[in-house]
């Protein structure tokens, strides 16, 4: 514990994911995407699943610290299994923040239909200070409302003077059909949308729009 102590000032790159590499998917989840950020701010109360009275370190504000943020919450167990109050809706205390990876199940949440899900404006979730943006795990029906809606909000922003640091945004594994016309109509849109001077540059599963 020590060695972590001393070691967590000198922390800037964090990645997590819901289900670590090479492991069989677990039969109970583990942390929720909120439940991860509380912890990185140091929102000990807030992560906790109960009240207790365990002493805790004192450890720095990560979410101050940060550079690069991962984070990959898939899981094939709990597909999207989060309430609303769950998800991530904010990553703008994020200050120092300029590199982030997320998978759309960090911010997309089912209603009590459970064949509606609800997505959050990642427009409204990221840091100024953003540079790179990857969405990643972005399934059926998902690319529509991301393109309409969150990345409508960041093309809108960037016409207004905002996120002026932000140079590219990458859209990975993300389904794609040739023949739906509600997706082709949100990449006309997409493309339409960033054809702006010194606007970021947009990947589509590793090709420029």
């Amino acid at each position: 514990m020590t060695e972590v102590l001393t070691a967590t000032p000198n922390i800037t790159h964090f990645e997590y994911r819901g289900v670590p590499s090479g492991t069989e998917p677990s039969r109970e989840r583990l942390l929720g995407p909120q439940m991860l950020c509380n912890l990185l701010r140091n929102e000990y109360d807030l992560a906790a699943s109960q009240a207790s009275d365990t002493a805790k370190e004192q450890l720095p504000n990560l979410h101050r610290q940060l550079r690069t943020l991962k984070i990959d919450l898939h899981s094939t167990e709990f597909l999207f299994d989060w309430d609303d109050s769950e998800t991530i809706t904010s990553l703008q205390d994020f200050s120092k923040l300029r590199n982030l990876s997320i998978d759309t199940h960090s911010f997309t949440s089912r209603t009590g239909n459970e064949n509606h899900l609800i997505m959050d404006n990642i427009g409204k979730m990221i840091p100024q200070c953003l540079e790179t943006l990857e969405v990643s795990r972005i399934g059926e029906f998902l690319f529509e409302e991301l393109a309409q809606i969150g990345l409508r909000e960041i093309a809108d922003s960037f016409r207004q003077g905002q996120f002026r640091q932000l140079r590219r945004i990458d859209l990975t594994d993300c389904v794609v059909h040739g023949h739906r016309p509600t997706q082709q109509k949100a990449l006309h849109d997409l493309r339409e949308m960033v054809d702006i001077p010194g606007a970021p540059s947009v990947y589509l599963n590793g090709k420029a729009l």
